[in-house]
């Protein structure tokens, strides 16, 4: 997500979203999770300079393709 998206959908005018910063923590504490207690792994040993990360221009920012990733629990 972007943050120049994300701060006018909820900071722009005079009736700005009072909830801004609970909407930023919540998404910063959900990606750390995300993050923790997980093991991110590339499939089929791939290396990570072979992917494309080219975007594509529109309303928000997108991948042209996919990533594919395993995804391990991880118990610390």
């Amino acid at each position: 997500m972007s943050w120049f998206f994300f701060g006018i959908s909820f900071a722009a005018g005079k009736r700005m979203c009072l909830d801004i910063s609970f909407g930023t923590a919540i998404i910063e504490l959900t990606l750390s999770q995300l993050l923790y207690f997980f093991n991110w792994k590339l499939p089929n040993g791939t290396n990570p300079h072979e992917f494309d990360m080219a975007g594509s221009f529109g309303m928000g920012p997108w991948k042209r393709n996919e990533l594919n990733v395993m995804v391990i629990p991880f118990f610390p």
